[in-house]
């Protein structure tokens, strides 16, 4: 019984990450714990869609990019204009090895929320798309995940299965 114990206590400190990647030819660059939620659309080439059902009312979109240069702060931040409302208040924000720009906003009866992020020449778009008003559940839960992003080349095994430290959770 007490190898239960310590055997389910080990897996609540390794968190085991889903990886996903930019494209499907080259190496992924960045892994994401999923939470318990699926991917549920797979024909995106350079985008990701999670939820945590095929029936939610709510999305997670993670769309990757490579630069062959590092992705600058200023890059992300006039990015960020892009196909969003130029009124909302733009964050700066840390999610896992990742940082740059963050914002929320309401659009007729959907609630976004927007992440522009960065880790050397990685530039993650990632969005939250919700009936409004949100399920406080979900909306936790995606914040969760965009906060657990690790940048693999900074620490990649040898399964591609990447540790999240205790203090990151």
């Amino acid at each position: 019984m007490k190898q239960i114990r310590q055997f389910k206590h080990a897996a609540a400190i390794l968190l085991i990450i889903v990886t996903l990647g930019c494209s499907r030819r080259q190496a992924t660059p960045f892994a994401v714990c999923t939470y318990g939620w699926q991917q549920i659309d797979t024909s995106k080439r350079n985008a990701y869609v999670l939820a945590p059902s095929a029936v939610a009312d709510c999305a997670l979109t993670i769309g990757c990019f490579q630069s062959t240069n590092v992705v600058s702060r200023d890059q992300l931040y006039r990015l960020s204009f892009v196909a969003t409302p130029s009124n909302i208040t733009r964050d700066v924000v840390s999610c896992g090895d990742f940082s740059g720009y963050a914002a929320s906003y309401t659009n007729d009866d959907t609630h976004w929320e927007a992440w522009w992020l960065a880790c050397s020449n990685t530039h993650l778009y990632i969005t939250f798309s919700s009936t409004c008003p949100p399920s406080t559940n979900d909306l936790t839960t995606a914040r969760r995940i965009v906060n657990s992003l690790v940048w693999k080349r900074s620490q990649q095994t040898s399964a591609g299965v990447v540790a999240i430290p205790e203090e990151r959770k």
